[in-house]
């Protein structure tokens, strides 16, 4: 196969007509190209891998990089994440991509939510650029730089969610004193804004709610913390 490495430029460029509506269409003209790009060769890739679109190959163990690939005209790529999402867990990724060509998702473990979504519209900014580069360059992650670089991506996400759940316990305790209190609606306001501002207001039920955002923020700092040790062990290991 003879793929012509296209500038960034023009494949950000193209129209979806110009790409294709297949899902082959989006591998071989958007998502290859990109990968060659980045460092990698078309020796590397290893195509329908285990039923996975794209599996790059020759990399340390603990930086397999994984791509799904869906037709362009596909929009809810939600509904491909347990796919994704399973492909990922049985081959151990550091990195999966999931794309329709327009909107290119990074996942790194423990995979709930994109660590960062691109679209093709922006490979021409060397800024957002860059940090595919910093994730999913060849020499970043033979060199495990790339272990590196999602290590301060996870600390300072670890420092966020740590920050999310002081606030989240102190909004506990002010509704628990509210609650034993003669329940002034002026002071309940000034909680329920305060658990707005962070994001957590869905109901009025406020004790029920910061209690499960309680929880589930320290489920988030666990898996993430068990993820930290993971990195660690790569980062020594190299």
């Amino acid at each position: 196969m003879v793929i012509k490495i296209c500038s960034l430029k023009e494949i950000a460029l193209w129209e979806k007509s110009d790409i294709g509506f297949t899902e082959e269409d989006v591998k071989v003209k958007v998502i290859v190209p990109l990968l060659l790009s980045l460092g990698h060769k078309i020796t590397q890739l290893y195509f329908e891998y285990s039923d996975i679109d794209i599996f790059l190959k020759d990399l340390p163990v603990g930086c397999t990089v994984i791509v799904e690939t869906k037709n362009i005209l596909e929009r809810d790529l939600d509904k491909y994440f347990p796919q994704l999402e399973k492909y990922a867990k049985q081959t151990n990724a550091l990195f999966a991509i999931l794309t329709n060509g327009e909107e290119i998702r990074i996942y790194a473990p423990p995979y709930g939510s994109p660590l960062y979504t691109l679209h093709r519209r922006e490979l021409a900014d060397p800024t957002k650029y860059e940090i595919l580069r910093k994730f999913l360059s060849r020499s970043n992650l033979v060199t495990k730089k790339s272990v590196a670089h999602l290590y301060e991506e996870i600390t300072n996400v670890i420092g966020l969610l740590g920050q999310r759940y002081d606030d989240l316990t102190e909004i506990y305790q002010d509704v628990m004193e509210w609650l034993k209190s003669e329940r002034e609606n002026g002071k309940l306001k000034k909680i329920l804004l305060r658990a707005k501002k962070i994001g957590v207001l869905y109901s009025m039920n406020i004790e029920e709610l910061v209690i499960g955002e309680l929880d589930k923020t320290n489920r988030q700092l666990e898996s993430l913390s068990k993820l930290i040790n993971k990195l660690e062990k790569l980062l020594e290991d190299s």
